[in-house]
């Protein structure tokens, strides 16, 4: 977590050296062969097709829903998984949990994403579906009511 928290910084910094080049500037504290490698990069056709194109898809709109989003900034699933893993005391995290978590909005408490909203919508609906015992007089031996992490990612993934 604190190598990751390093590595925003990083990257949140040389963003940051980006945007001075573009205005035609040069950071005021900065190793001058490092800026010259930077530039260097920035310049090369390859990396601007990258940037280019990661641009364009973090401003797609998939199915015709609006724009794809998520709350986890530059933190990769497999490492919210893993953080998730970690608050739960090493217990597995099923896929519906870590869709919740990486498109919850922190402060509305609200999922954003309408595609990623109606997913999750029908998941739980299914889940309560499954949960229901089966008989309706009262017996549900034998029944379980908790359905496995496998059959909840199942789900998700459908």
């Amino acid at each position: 977590q604190e190598i990751q928290r390093k590595l925003d910084s990083y990257t949140k910094q040389i963003n940051s050296w980006k945007t001075v080049w573009q205005k035609n500037k040069k950071p005021r504290f900065i190793n001058g062969s490092v800026w010259e490698q930077l530039i260097a990069h920035w310049e090369k056709e390859e990396t601007a097709e990258t940037s280019s194109r990661k641009s364009k898809n973090r401003k797609s709109d998939p199915s015709g829903k609006d724009m794809y989003v998520h709350n986890l900034g530059a933190c990769s699933m497999s490492t919210k998984e893993d953080e998730l893993i970690e608050a739960y005391n090493g217990n597995p995290v099923d896929r519906l949990q870590l869709i919740k978590v990486a498109h919850t909005n922190k402060t509305t408490g609200q999922i954003q994403d309408p595609v990623i909203k109606g997913v999750v919508d029908l998941v739980e609906a299914e889940i309560v579906s499954q949960s229901q015992p089966l008989s309706d007089d009262g017996d549900s031996t034998g029944v379980s009511t908790n359905l496995s992490l496998l059959q909840i990612n199942e789900m998700v993934e459908k």
